[in-house]
């Protein structure tokens, strides 16, 4: 029996056959584990970009506040300016009257409502300033909002 050729070709063969079950077997496992694992990668980029998408919907949302606020804010200075420079608003601050003596009461001297007027380009750049603080302040917040949204977001 152990010099029978047939014997040891029917043992190679059924080596090879257990050889080639074990790794159709081990095969199909690796497929259903692959499988399992792409639903997961494929649910997880979905959820990634549902959450990017709010994103740039919010950080959109923001922006266009923003930009409207800013549109706002330019037509008011537009026209804060033209009045300034047209000379029908005036910006005045309050001055001590030269007559007033340090020991002085408001009934005896001096008139401590005196104001003296501001030239109209000295307005401009004084109300420039604060526009630009305005604008600034306006920024800051819309950055404020969006990280804020980002974070909660993410959360």
């Amino acid at each position: 029996m152990i010099f029978n050729p047939y014997f040891w070709v029917a043992i190679v063969m059924s080596w090879v056959v257990v050889a080639v079950s074990v790794y159709e077997h081990e095969q199909t496992e690796f497929d259903k584990e692959r499988a399992v694992a792409q639903a997961a990668l494929d649910a997880a980029n979905k959820h990634s970009q549902e959450i990017t998408d709010e994103r740039n919907k919010t950080v959109a949302y923001i922006s266009r506040s923003l930009a409207d606020t800013q549109t706002k804010a330019a037509a008011a200075s537009k026209a804060l300016n033209d009045k300034l420079a047209s000379g029908s608003m005036q910006l005045s601050v309050p001055v001590a009257s030269c007559s007033a003596m340090p020991g002085d009461s408001p009934a005896t001297g001096g008139n401590p409502e005196a104001r003296a007027n501001l030239d109209a380009g000295f307005s401009q750049s004084l109300v420039a300033i604060t526009q630009r603080g305005d604008q600034a302040i306006n920024q800051l917040n819309a950055c404020i909002d969006a990280y804020s949204a980002i974070v909660k977001t993410g959360e």
